[in-house]
């Protein structure tokens, strides 16, 4: 049996190894160095529990430092995705633009193109009338050269 777990009886009976202790990797060195005796158990709950306090401390800062990286993670993110929606929506702004656009190209195209008809057809039924009071002045000329 090793030393760390020989009871007291055991280590007074082998020759006076009360005071001392082996070291154990549980046990802090400072603990370890002290005799059992003269360290009474309240102070080592003491030490434990300002180290657990130390502890609890130091993962609270952690956990408050990683929860703050997640909130800024998070509004980074947040801030992309308004951003990315701004584009999107400008985006589809100028794509209702353009179309708009084209549609009133288009529209006039058509009405030039029909105002050019109607103006083709005015001719067109102005030449009509001329040939038919030309043809109709002719026959009269030879009816009365006939006549």
């Amino acid at each position: 049996m090793s030393n760390s777990r020989m009871t007291r009886s055991r280590r007074q009976e082998r020759g006076g190894e009360e005071h001392s202790i082996t070291e154990n990797q549980r046990v802090p060195k400072a603990i370890c160095a002290l005799s059992v005796d003269s360290l009474p158990v309240p102070a080592i709950v003491s030490v434990s529990q300002i180290d657990l306090l130390k502890i609890m401390s130091q993962q609270q800062e952690a956990a408050e430092r990683h929860q703050r990286q997640l909130l800024d993670a998070a509004s980074q993110q947040q801030q992309q995705l308004v951003q990315l929606l701004r584009e999107q929506q400008e985006q589809r702004k100028q794509e209702i633009a353009n179309q708009r656009e084209q549609r009133e190209r288009e529209l006039a195209s058509q009405m030039k193109q029909r105002r050019l008809d109607r103006e083709a057809q005015e001719r067109s039924e102005t030449s009509l009338h001329e040939l038919f009071r030309t043809t109709v002045a002719a026959l009269q000329a030879v009816y009365q050269v006939n006549g």
